[in-house]
């Protein structure tokens, strides 16, 4: 078993001081059986890719069996379907691995609250503490600073020029990715040199 160090505060607040060019963060998607993980739903795939200095350093996804079915309406967004899921690991067998990409990082997430969610309700059931690092969220900062109609992954995409997510995990920490380092550019133009004041608590 990896060994696993929660982030205190003088730890976040270091992340939160250095330059945006130094800020280790993770990028980050899961797809889920339903959307309400307080109640029961589960992972079902995620993707991580770890992102500093404008160089992709490390990635890392699977497919994760959650043990329960996946509803209706989650099948009709990510098509991930029993049959698929049947031989994938258990969230308790890529827990570690997940936690070692996370260590030390400012996630980044779209709708960011969802997907740490998702995560926190995975790490009860296994009776770990909850994630406590810094969190971005990118449709927040896109709210803030961009003017379209919708501000959905899908409908930044498109605004953008961007190729479109198909709500899979990978897929999206891609786009993700992208609406990132476009947000990123628009915060130095107007000063911004920490993530500071643009993060959630988590």
């Amino acid at each position: 078993m990896l060994y696993w160090r929660y982030m205190n505060l003088a730890e976040r607040q270091h992340l939160l001081q250095l330059p945006l060019h130094d800020v280790p963060f993770v990028l980050l998607d899961v797809e889920s059986t339903g959307l309400a993980p307080q109640h029961g739903d589960r992972i079902c795939e995620i993707a991580l890719m770890r992102w500093q200095g404008g160089v992709q350093q490390t990635t890392f996804q699977t497919l994760v069996n959650p043990g329960r079915p996946i509803s209706p309406a989650a099948y009709a967004v990510n098509r991930i379907d029993a049959q698929a899921l049947r031989h994938a690991p258990s969230f308790s067998a890529i827990c570690d691995h997940v936690l070692a990409h996370l260590e030390n990082t400012v996630i980044v997430a779209h709708n960011a609250p969802f997907d740490i969610a998702c995560l926190d309700a995975e790490l009860l059931q296994l009776r770990r503490p909850h994630l406590t690092n810094p969190l971005v969220d990118t449709l927040q900062l896109a709210r803030a600073f961009l003017n379209y109609d919708r501000y959905n992954l899908g409908a930044l995409a498109n605004a953008l020029g961007l190729m479109r997510p198909i709500h899979r995990a990978m897929s999206d920490v891609l786009v993700l990715k992208e609406v990132f380092v476009y947000l990123l550019n628009r915060l130095q133009m107007l000063g911004v040199q920490t993530c500071l004041l643009y993060t959630s608590p988590s």
